[in-house]
């Protein structure tokens, strides 16, 4: 008997689109196919005070699955390196803490 798992499909469909309609960045890790990526410079502010974390990029996990702790990714040109971040939510996405790289 075969399993079927639909979701995981429109899943799929559904980080796709985000992607698409969200990215305000380009990013490449490894010299491999540039994809899309929410990126967000500046570090967030809660109730008028900054948080800490510094940049992120936020993307599907499967775009980029080799990525690692101190790898390099570049971001619209820009090199930086990965501080953390890097367990998946259920939907796959990631929101990685960068630092400023090479």
């Amino acid at each position: 008997m075969s399993i079927v798992a639909p979701f995981a499909g429109i899943e799929r469909m559904v980080n796709a689109g985000a992607a698409a309609l969200l990215a305000n960045a380009i990013a490449q890790v490894a010299g491999g196919e540039p994809f899309g990526v929410v990126f967000e410079r500046s570090p967030a502010v809660f109730d008028g005070m900054a948080e800490t974390v510094g940049p992120t990029v936020q993307f599907d996990l499967a775009k980029a699955p080799g990525l690692t702790m101190d790898a390099p990714i570049v971001i619209d040109g820009e090199t930086w390196l990965v501080a953390g971040g890097l367990m998946p939510e259920a939907s796959g996405w990631v929101t990685v803490r960068l630092s400023k790289g090479l």
